[in-house]
């Protein structure tokens, strides 16, 4: 996603909860790895934090199982959030 998308995008956040799972990212290619991804009523999207590392997130690594609510933007089947809480 361009940065410039997301400078316009603020008025466009949504709220989501769901479960973060982990499973391949782009089967068959070279950039095929293990990827953070967001499932929730409404669809499965990958999961990045606004300025996280998009191959490695070790703050996303320490959600994996876990329900969250994250309020961010969604790209396709891509969500970047902007604010996380687990629920407990």
């Amino acid at each position: 996603m361009k940065a410039d998308k997301l400078k316009n995008a603020s008025d466009g956040r949504v709220e989501l909860t769901g479960k973060v799972i982990q499973k391949k990212f782009g089967i068959g290619s070279k950039s095929e790895h293990e990827a953070i991804y967001f499932e929730t009523p409404v669809g499965v999207f990958q999961l990045r934090r606004l300025g996280g590392n998009p191959f490695y997130d070790q703050e996303l690594n320490k959600l994996l199982g876990k329900i969250i609510t994250a309020t961010g933007i969604v790209n396709d089947k891509l969500f970047i959030a902007t604010t996380i809480k687990t629920i407990d």
